[in-house]
């Protein structure tokens, strides 16, 4: 066993240790127990066992067949060796001597599936039944009869003990495999022709006999799959199959369901750089071949999102990607050339120029690990089973296994046609390695071209900063120059352009504006992107260390990842969160090595600094490190260390970006439960972004709408959660009307004695019954707080919340929470059948996507008489140019109602005049409301061609009236200053007299120094720099941001 996997092992074993210390205090004093307990404080902060151990795993996508009760849909790139999910699995036949499975594989269509392997065994197929053929691949039907080869020589013959039919994603409405409803009628339609039609998604029927000699147990079932088959070409104007990494890259970019749903990708750029990816490289293993330059297999579920897909498909091409004037442009690693000449004749000012990096900042070698198709590995692309061999031939797919593998070692050495390793001659002696992994690249050529086009852009070391006029405004990110500098003796070098900023300069004496572009560049060369094939390496040359000889100094630990985000951060039992990013790595092969040392600091701040996080005992592979500001960026190191003090070099990832994390989720509710204050639904907090475990029909998670969205006529059962018979339960529901329509709303609880994923009156295990907390009736508008108390049955030890619309109404649910009493008096009275259907006043803002750390600005649209730029700037939030204005999405309004409208920005030139905040109201729904529109009433303007100074919250009053049931907020610059908003808000009163006096037009907010009785300074200590906080103290709500 690994130490990775080891360390895995044992934290789970702590869990349990956990566990049994509470039923047996005197396990407390095993030295064991000591020692892992205490090796989970990490970062200084000290997590439960079991939510370390839950965090060693990283999302790769499904690599073999599972059975899950809800899951997310798979999405395959290229060629790939995966599993699926198993939705369905009976047993047929007389004796019950017939597996059926029906696996879903991706979550599209695919092109076709290439083989089916059993236990690492491939299954031939017959002509027949089921068998077809698809884009030229041969699949399904009934197992051939016929000896075969399997995996360590072992013979097999599959020959009428399986059968696999497949549907590749394009099947039609009411499509299901016949040779399942033959074999199973379960699988079949009802009695109202409802069939179990997998609509969109590549699935097959797999039907297994049992034969103890071939199957003892169920067998791992894996397949080949060449997948998405919808990738946009421009050279050819089609869509299809394909792997070449820049369509590939493009189409997550583009794809409206899995990827980013933006169709503002340069084509005439897409072009260039497919072109790049196609070309032919040769192949110095086997004379005579060649392989595309840059390809990409890659496949991931739906939990990754988008931007994370995007980060790890990027390093395969070592490839680049920037949104320019609007458009998408991505880049794969090639010489471009010079395409500008320039001198300093053509500078606006002084440029500044760094010709070397920081030592720690230099590689001078390239180790990692690529995606090996099987044992032993791929030579220059091309595939081996494990004997060497295949049905007679060599050089094959079989099984394709595609195990993540150590690929050689890249550095400017003798192995690589130089005289000597001269990076690391210039580096002391000391190896500096940049740990690449590689998890879209099959090809071992491949990966390494990539690492030395990455040693070469460290050593190319010259970074600097021009600021030049007219001319060069023609250039854009990639582009090459050519410079000379008498002053520093260039002649026509070579410098790429890896940033442009704009800035508008006031002259002194009154003149026009000055318009300066600044180019940050570096210095390059052609030599960074040749390649001699004669330099290409095997698997076999991977260095390792001779058996039981140690190294004077350990190694250090390899294939280190970073993570962060919401779905990383610690959440407090109040709901506050702690921004965190999680570090991972593979343990250092050194029996010696006791511990690893992990560091980090702000990119840019230097030497001094490095702060140590932690050092974690050798059988963690974990870290969290805390004390980040959310969107920050940061270097993190790690190094090996043994106990006797002698250390590895660093291994190090800079200019890392810390995904945001909101700094608290909720409210912070009355100090008067004292309970255990945890919410003991999963995933109830639908702000942290997913449905996992919830059973639904219908439903699904749209953070657009603010968590789970319930439209009509659809169900969702939350995961089941443990209970105690005679405790006494406060269940809370947050939701709102997202669409209008019929409401026939249902909020219930289901319970039973035994344990199933989700609790319901269908025939369960263990099921007992259920309460109806709210019955066929209505639910708010705006979002509302649901409160209602439920005593636990004797004898019931587990329980589900259900949420039903009977309706035509979208319903969108933001939180579910369920907490038990710690007294029988602590609420006071019960509040079930009492709950009434009154706005009671959260924190919810009722502006969609008003708070832009969020990320977006969807629904955001400007008005047509100022159409000015409006964009989603990540320093920021959003931002608004000169004569240009931003209205919100539409939402709810109740007439008679009062609403305190916020928004907090400032412009770029404090002061200047020309600003707007609007409230524009109607009475008919429109995306945004703006003159012109159905139902337009009217404008009022809080601020009419003001100033705005430094960045603050300007907070007025709005009284709803009579007949105007929606409104958009808005922002106007007229003047000639950019203005940028972090947040915007409504909220409407809980109560005439709850925020005290009016404030329109004071721009000042109540109760500044404390809140609630506490100390504002008390409240920015546990307050994160740059992150807000809602406090709802029960009487007043309020909005506080550190600065």
């Amino acid at each position: 066993m690994s130490k990775a996997v080891m360390g895995a092992a044992e934290l789970a074993g702590a869990a349990g240790l956990g566990v049994a210390a509470f039923f047996d205090p005197a396990l407390i004093a095993s030295p064991i127990f000591d020692k892992l307990m205490a090796t989970l404080v990490i970062g200084g902060i000290s997590m439960e066992a079991g939510a370390i151990a839950s965090a060693l795993t990283t999302n790769r996508g499904m690599a073999i067949t599972t059975r899950q009760p809800a899951a997310n849909r798979a999405v395959i790139y290229g060629e790939q060796r995966v599993g699926g999910v198993m939705i369905y699995r009976s047993t047929t036949g007389s004796h019950h001597d017939q597996m059926n499975y029906v696996i879903v594989i991706a979550g599209h269509e695919c092109d076709s599936i290439v083989n089916l392997y059993l236990d690492g065994r491939q299954v031939f197929f017959a002509p027949g039944v089921g068998n077809t053929t698809r884009n030229g691949v041969n699949f399904g039907g009934t197992a051939a009869s016929g000896s075969h080869t399997g995996p360590n020589g072992v013979q097999y013959d599959f020959g009428g003990k399986v059968y696999c039919e497949c549907r590749w994603g394009d099947q039609l409405p009411g499509d299901v495999i016949s040779g399942l409803t033959a074999n199973d009628p379960v699988w079949s339609a009802d009695g109202n022709g409802n069939s179990p039609w997998l609509g969109g998604c590549t699935y097959v029927y797999l039907k297994v006999e049992f034969d103890s000699t071939l199957f003892p147990g169920e067998p791992e079932i894996k397949f080949t799959v060449r997948g998405k088959n919808n990738i946009w070409d421009p050279r050819t104007g089609t869509t299809g199959f394909s792997n070449n990494w820049a369509l590939c890259v493009a189409d997550v970019i583009t794809d409206t369901q899995f990827g980013l749903g933006s169709n503002t990708v340069n084509q005439l750029q897409l072009i260039a750089a497919a072109n790049v990816c196609d070309e032919q490289v040769p192949l110095a293993a086997i004379p005579g071949t060649s392989e595309a330059r840059y390809t990409l297999n890659y496949h991931y579920d739906t939990a990754t999102g988008p931007g994370d897909v995007l980060q790890t498909m990027l390093p395969g091409a070592a490839g680049r990607l920037s949104l320019i004037g609007g458009e998408w442009y991505l880049w794969p690693a090639y010489f471009q050339g010079a395409s500008f000449n320039f001198d300093e004749s053509s500078l606006t000012s002084k440029f500044s120029w760094q010709p070397y990096r920081s030592v720690r900042d230099l590689v001078n070698r390239v180790q990692g690990t690529y995606v090996a198709p099987n044992f032993p590995y791929s030579v220059a692309g091309n595939l081996y089973d494990s004997n060497g061999f295949y049905e007679g031939q060599i050089q094959n797919n079989f099984p394709y296994a595609f195990t993540a593998t150590n690929a050689p070692e890249y550095a400017c050495d003798a192995l690589h046609g130089f005289p000597e390793d001269e990076w690391l001659l210039a580096d002391g002696g000391f190896a500096h390695p940049l740990e690449v992994s590689q998890q879209t690249v099959l090809s071992i050529a491949q990966w390494q071209r990539v690492a030395k086009i990455m040693l070469l852009r460290n050593r190319f070391q010259g970074t600097g900063t021009l600021e030049m006029g007219l001319a060069a405004f023609g250039m854009q990110p990639t582009d090459v120059m050519n410079f000379s500098s008498p002053a520093l003796s260039w002649t026509n070098k070579l410098l790429e352009v890896n940033g442009v900023t704009f800035r508008v300069d006031d002259v002194q004496d009154g003149g026009a504006p000055e318009i300066r572009v600044s180019f940050a560049v570096n210095e390059t060369n052609a030599s960074v992107y040749e390649w001699n094939p004669e330099d290409e390496l095997t698997a076999y040359d991977v260095q390792a260390v001779p058996p039981g000889q140690a190294p004077a100094v350990p190694p250090p630990p390899n294939n280190m990842q970073l993570n962060s985000g919401p779905a990383f951060a610690i959440v407090g039992a109040d709901g506050s969160v702690t921004p965190v990013i999680e570090a991972t790595w593979d343990t250092p092969q050194d029996s010696q090595v006791t511990q690893i040392d992990v560091q980090y600091r702000v990119s840019g701040s230097g030497d001094a600094g490095w702060r140590a996080s932690s050092s974690v005992d050798i059988s963690i592979n974990i870290a969290l490190i805390t004390g980040i500001v959310s969107g920050g960026t940061y270097d993190v190191r790690i190094r090996s260390t043994r106990a006797s003090g002698v250390s590895s070099g660093w291994l190090e990832i800079d200019n890392y970006a810390a995904n945001g994390t909101p700094s608290f989720l909720g409210t912070i509710a009355p100090l008067v439960y004292t309970g255990i204050g945890a919410n003991l639904v999963p995933n109830g907090d639908f702000i942290l972004g997913n449905l996992d475990g919830w059973s639904v029909a219908g439903a699904v998670y749209s953070g657009g709408n603010g968590g789970m969205l319930v439209p009509g006529n659809s169900s969702a059962f939350s995961p089941t959660f443990a209970v105690q018979p005679g405790n006494k339960y406060r269940i809370t529901i947050t939701g709102a009307v997202a669409v209008d329509g019929t409401r026939v709303i249902y909020h219930r609880i289901f319970w039973g004695s035994t344990y199933v994923p989700n609790i319901s009156d269908l025939p369960v295990v263990g099921y007992q019954g259920y309460q109806d907390f709210l019955s066929a009736g209505n639910m708010n508008n705006p979002f509302t707080t649901y409160t209602y108390d439920w005593t636990c049955p004797q004898g019931t030890h587990y329980a589900t919340i259900a949420l039903y619309q009977l309706g035509t109404a979208q319903l969108v649910f933001s939180h579910v929470v369920v907490q038990d009493y710690s007294a029988s008096a602590q609420w006071g009275s019960d509040v079930t059948a009492d709950q009434p259907i009154v706005y009671s006043g959260t924190s919810a803002n009722l502006v969609a996507n008003g708070d832009f750390l969020l990320g977006n600005i969807d629904g955001w649209t400007s008005d047509p008489s100022w159409l000015g730029g409006i964009v989603y700037n990540p320093a920021g939030g959003v931002s608004i140019s000169a004569s240009g204005s931003a209205v919100s999405p539409a939402f709810n309004v109740v007439p008679g109602q009062k609403y305190r409208i916020r928004f907090t920005g400032f412009q770029q030139t404090p002061g200047t005049q020309g600003v707007y905040h609007r409230i524009m109201y109607g009475s008919q729904y429109a995306p945004n409301i703006i003159p012109g529109v159905s139902g337009y009433i009217t404008n009022f303007d809080f601020l009419s061609n003001g100033g705005l100074v430094g960045p603050q919250t300007y907070t007025y009053d709005w009284l709803c009236p009579d007949g105007v049931f929606y409104a958009s907020l808005a922002m106007y610059e007229l003047g000639t200053s950019l203005e940028f908003y972090s947040n915007v808000s409504a909220q409407d009163y809980v109560a005439a007299s709850q925020w005290g006096a009016d404030v329109t037009g004071q721009n000042t907010s109540n109760d500044t120094n404390n809140v609630g009785g506490v100390p504002a300074q008390v409240i920015a200590n546990v307050v994160p720099t740059g992150f807000k906080v809602i406090l709802n103290t029960g009487n007043r709500t309020y909005s506080i941001q550190a600065i």
